[in-house]
């Protein structure tokens, strides 16, 4: 499952290659971005402008409660959320986002680097308020953890197989990105679904009749860079960790693959207060799989509580 190489690569973005710009210490949001108290309609799309002055979209579900922000995974938009967000509304204000290069996100200049995805949830934090709660799952959490780091965030943060210190195959990578610039966007998705996700061969056939498919293939040609920036960031990111002192809750599915329980160990041992949950029964995919048993986990460790 996971590769070895002598070095790291970057997987190609699908814009001409330049300089990477050095991460920023801090993240903003403009203050004409901050949501506003008179427009609290349901649903209603707000956008946020990140550190390097990409514009991100987030849907708004629910007009009452403290607000609640989601982030997506690889492969995946905001519409990842559907099946989970009318139950959360009954507690929360739901930001749905769209992480840059999708949706309603814009995908910002210069070429990719995953300290930009960092800076994107650090400034919606921020605009939503440090205390705000954070659920966040696979690439969506590592982008949350380092984006958290970056804001002060304070609030609940829970967060749903992220796979840090995975090292997929840098030719499986080249093979993903090879058949994405050749347009074969359904190949590349089947070489994700089944070779790093590990999901049988009829993954594919079954993602054809997804609600989301054809936003799941318009998103395809970024899986190859978030795999490549997952890879560069080595097998025990300890840097990624630094700055993230408030607690936070792991939920990790019984039946996923080994690497994803090992990161319950990786964070356990340097972050100072990490409880990790298993989803019985469950491997990655239990939002849109089993939603109401990942709710009946999920809800109460944003509140703050043990779940049952």
């Amino acid at each position: 499952m996971a590769g070895q190489a002598n070095a790291p690569i970057r997987a190609r973005a699908p814009r001409p290659a330049g300089r990477v710009p050095a991460p920023a210490h801090r993240a903003t949001a403009r203050a004409a971005d901050r949501p506003h108290p008179a427009s609290m309609n349901t649903p209603d799309l707000l956008h946020f402008t990140s550190a390097d002055g990409t514009r991100l979209g987030a849907q708004r579900h629910g007009t009452d409660g403290p607000p609640l922000l989601l982030v997506h995974g690889t492969n995946a938009q905001r519409s990842h959320w559907n099946p989970v967000i009318p139950a959360l509304t009954r507690d929360y204000r739901v930001y749905a986002l769209d992480r840059r290069g999708r949706g309603a996100s814009a995908d910002g200049p210069g070429p990719y680097a995953i300290e930009r995805e960092f800076e994107d949830i650090a400034a919606v934090v921020q605009a939503l308020g440090r205390d705000a709660a954070v659920l966040a799952h696979s690439f969506g959490a590592i982008c949350a953890l380092g984006g958290c780091g970056l804001a002060g965030h304070a609030g609940p943060l829970v967060l749903y197989e992220p796979p840090i210190g995975y090292m997929a195959d840098l030719a499986l990578i080249e093979r993903i990105q090879a058949a994405s610039d050749a347009g074969d966007l359904e190949r590349a998705l089947g070489i994700f679904l089944t070779d790093v996700l590990g999901l049988p061969p009829v993954a594919l056939e079954v993602a054809r009749h997804w609600p989301d498919w054809e936003g799941r293939l318009r998103v395809v040609p970024t899986i190859a860079r978030e795999l490549a920036a997952v890879h560069a960031l080595g097998p025990a990111p300890t840097g990624l960790l630094r700055d993230r002192q408030a607690p936070l809750d792991l939920i990790v599915g019984a039946d996923s693959t080994p690497p994803f329980h090992a990161v319950a160990q990786f964070l356990a041992a340097h972050l100072p207060a990490v409880t990790t949950h298993v989803l019985a029964g469950q491997k990655h995919q239990a939002v849109e799989m089993a939603p109401r048993q990942f709710l009946a986990l999920a809800q109460p460790l944003l509140k703050g509580r043990l779940a049952p």
